[in-house]
């Protein structure tokens, strides 16, 4: 393909045109005819004295030369044509000149965007290599993931929630916990405490018991063997204190079963006897020995074995499931006359830390305490402490457990209230099990209360063993007692 003519070649060519214009232009102004010869003659030797004179001449000039004025107007035609082409020449030359500055600009930007193209090349080569990095660890990535989905399939434990999850590790750690617990309390069964001995700075706690002893349990120091005895704690500068507890370790636990069991005859001496368990053991072997002390005049006796359990009737038995025996264990935890029926401890039915199993929303609970404590966490979206509370069936530990879940003191109102719903749901639920649900209707038309002697929203303020606890108005709310009455009349509509 033949490029086209430049800017130069067009110019030369227009520039020669002009002037064989001109040359011819010139020539024909040249040549002179003979009128105007002998007029051009008569005019330089006769000067034109005036204007009539000129202008006759002038007259009879152009009369007798008609071919001179065609020549001079070809001229002027020719040359105003002459200066429309100059003029045509001129735009067309600034025509050409402004092409000239936009080809340059178009070059400058077709410069640019090669420039800006091969800069997007070298980044979208950049990105086609991250690209293929990424690509390469997502298909790492899913491989890992298809493994251990694998993996979790084969231990068929993969946790749908967070609650399932602590459920999970709760449950797994309380075997290890009770293990730990059950070590503890056997390596303390040679230990008794004794309270309420007068402490002085000379004193030989060895020889102090040793007379506690001989004076109120006739027991001479021939016939026992200590291996440690000290006093607990540090003591203080204050003479009235209270004073500290003294612990014996006897060299054998028959000893110190021995002395146990003789510990009523302190009564009078200001000094009693306890033995020396962890405190959620403690709490199951006391309710063990009332249930011993209970049978002490009955054919059938209970003992408390070394293992803190009951052995009665051949059966070993702890202190859950020491109800399903004959013994009639709800005297310890509750007592009644003809209007009221007072109520605590794990052993009376209408507590929430009795025993039981039920169902609420397709989840299955131990007590009411562990329904109420656990939903309790899960409105404040604490699933974990929920999941732990799920997991333990304990009700003292669940309470222990209870205290860390949030109260909000700033909406107290509504967060009662929250928690009374969640305890009327609970017991609803508890009562609906037929065992339970006659158990209450038994009650009556009987006022309930919750004897509790330190909680006064929930119980009364009075404590189950005072000598007025059915006799004195309420020093507390008795919330629970209320709600179990609203309850009784709901259920047995």
């Amino acid at each position: 393909m033949t490029a086209p003519p430049s800017k130069s070649y067009k110019q030369e060519r227009l520039t020669d045109w002009i002037k064989e214009m001109d040359t011819k232009l010139t020539a024909v102004s040249t040549q002179p005819s003979p009128t105007s010869s002998q007029i051009h003659d008569e005019n330089s030797t006769s000067p034109i004295r005036n204007k009539r004179q000129f202008t006759l001449v002038s007259q009879s000039s152009e009369e007798s030369t008609p071919t001179s004025c065609n020549n001079d107007v070809n001229i002027r035609r020719i040359l105003s044509m002459v200066e429309n082409i100059q003029h045509t020449m001129n735009k067309v030359s600034s025509r050409l000149e402004k092409m000239e500055n936009d080809m340059l600009s178009i070059k400058q930007e077709i410069k640019r965007i090669d420039e800006k193209t091969t800069s997007n090349d070298h980044s979208i080569q950049a990105n086609s290599i991250q690209i293929t990095e990424i690509a390469e660890s997502l298909q790492f990535t899913d491989k890992e993931v298809k493994d251990i989905k694998e993996t979790l399939k084969e231990t068929n434990s993969l946790p749908e929630t967070i609650e399932q999850t602590a459920f999970i590790v709760e449950r797994n750690s309380k075997k290890q916990t009770e293990r730990i617990e059950k070590m503890d309390a056997y390596s303390r069964r040679c230990n008794l405490i004794f309270e309420g001995v007068a402490e002085n700075r000379s004193e030989n706690c060895a020889e102090i018991i040793n007379d506690i002893l001989a004076q109120f349990l006739g027991i001479i120091n021939a016939k026992i063997g200590f291996d440690k005895v000290h006093r607990m704690g540090k003591g203080g500068n204050n003479p009235e204190s209270r004073p500290r507890v003294i612990i014996v370790k006897f060299t054998k636990h028959a000893y110190a079963d021995d002395v146990y069991s003789r510990r009523r005859y302190l009564a009078r001496s200001g000094v009693w006897i306890k033995r020396d368990y962890p405190e959620k053991t403690g709490k199951e072997v006391e309710i063990l020995e009332k249930i011993v002390d209970m049978t002490s005049t009955s054919r059938d006796k209970a003992i408390l074995t070394a293992s803190n359990n009951i052995l009665y009737k051949g059966e070993i038995y702890d202190s859950d499931t020491i109800r399903k025996t004959d013994i009639d264990t709800r005297k310890l935890h509750e007592k009644e006359n003809k209007d009221k029926i007072a109520f605590h401890g794990k052993l009376s039915p209408l507590s929430n830390f009795y025993r039981c199993n039920f169902e609420v929303r397709g989840k299955r609970y131990t007590s009411s305490e562990q329904f109420y404590q656990s939903e309790r966490a899960r409105k404040h979206h604490d699933y974990d402490l929920a999941g732990r509370i799920r997991a333990e069936d304990n009700p003292y530990e669940i309470k222990r457990l209870a205290k860390d879940i949030f109260f909000d003191k700033a909406n107290k109102e509504a967060e009662i209230k929250t928690n009374l719903h969640i305890m009327e749901e609970g017991l609803m639920a508890k009562f609906s099990v037929p065992v339970l649900k006659d158990i209450l209707s038994r009650t009556g038309n009987k006022i309930i209360y919750e004897a509790s002697r330190f909680d006064k929203f929930w119980g009364t303020g009075i404590g189950l063993y005072h000598r007025q606890c059915l006799s004195q108005e309420p020093m507390g709310e008795n919330q629970m007692g209320k709600l179990l009455v609203y309850v009784r009349s709901k259920l047995t509509k």
